[in-house]
């Protein structure tokens, strides 16, 4: 195995270790709505303690996200340096590539083992294309219409769930709004405390929501400009291929099961765009 291939693999890897990393915060996120919305639910007979157990759980999920976050821009690096190398047709210089296999975190290269599409042929769908300008646009032409679109998707399933929560939270607020100020039980503050903590979650998730939104926006602006004629060369090419790493590393990675859902229907609709990259379906 080359060096290309190798910081390849160590960029789909890391990803997927960004992800089972956020699979652990979703884990305490799950746990904190589950204690909140007992709360709630649970008329009497709530220990105070638990508001801020669920507070706990929550901040602990801010903090394993944001080290997969910081994981997510190593991985970026890996695919950004491994892109470039196989798109001109040059290797990635050995002192860069050790340096890249020594700050992979652990089990990145055996979690990229068991992906699809495992070297950077099948995983850019085979690019027709010679090493050069023409591999470079028919790569991210591919890479920025696949984000686009799990993006998308992704951002319904966000924009579903985050609904759901806010409206139960809305719902308890009201309740909450309606009681007499003068004499608040201890079972309303109760109330509120774990009121907050579903405040909190929904807006994360509206948050996620947000950014998967104009992440897909970005992403499928670059990969229309990709495959439409006049096809875009020189100082523009790069400066899609600047915007649709952009776009990348600010928005959050949609879930793996997500591209299995939709892998079949990508790959059919990306046949039919691939023929615009070609000069006589791009003229």
């Amino acid at each position: 195995m080359n060096d290309t291939q190798e910081v390849h693999n160590l960029f789909r890897g890391t990803a997927e270790v960004a992800k089972w990393i956020r699979q652990a915060a979703l884990i305490f996120e799950i746990a904190a709505a589950a204690i909140a919305v007992q709360g709630v639910a649970q008329a009497v007979g709530v220990s105070a303690w638990r508001p801020i157990l669920a507070f706990m759980f929550v901040a602990a999920s801010v903090g394993i996200r944001e080290y997969a976050t910081k994981i997510d821009r190593f991985g970026e690096e890996c695919r950004l340096a491994s892109a470039f190398a196989f798109a001109c047709g040059k290797a990635i210089p050995p002192g860069r590539a050790s340096s890249l296999r020594g700050l992979a975190p652990i089990f990145a290269a055996r979690l990229a083992a068991r992906l699809p599409a495992a070297d950077l042929d099948a995983y850019y769908d085979g690019p027709s294309s010679d090493p050069g300008e023409g591999r470079l646009r028919e790569m991210y032409a591919n890479s920025s219409f696949h984000t686009w679109r799990l993006m998308r998707a992704a951002a319904w399933l966000y924009g579903s769930v985050s609904f759901l929560i806010l409206l139960l939270t809305l719902v308890v607020m009201f309740d909450l709004a309606s009681v007499d100020a003068a004499s608040v039980p201890r079972d309303q503050v109760l109330d509120a405390l774990f009121t907050l903590v579903l405040a909190v979650l929904a807006l994360r998730v509206v948050a996620q929501t947000v950014a998967l939104a104009f992440g897909a926006s970005g992403s499928r602006a670059v990969a229309d400009a990709l495959v439409k004629a006049p096809l875009p060369a020189g100082s523009d090419l790069l400066e899609l291929t600047d915007r649709y790493n952009f776009e990348r590393i600010g928005s959050p990675a949609p879930p793996s099961w997500l591209y299995r859902i939709m892998r079949a229907a990508l790959a059919e609709e990306w046949a039919k765009r691939r023929r615009s990259l070609s000069p006589e379906g791009g003229a």
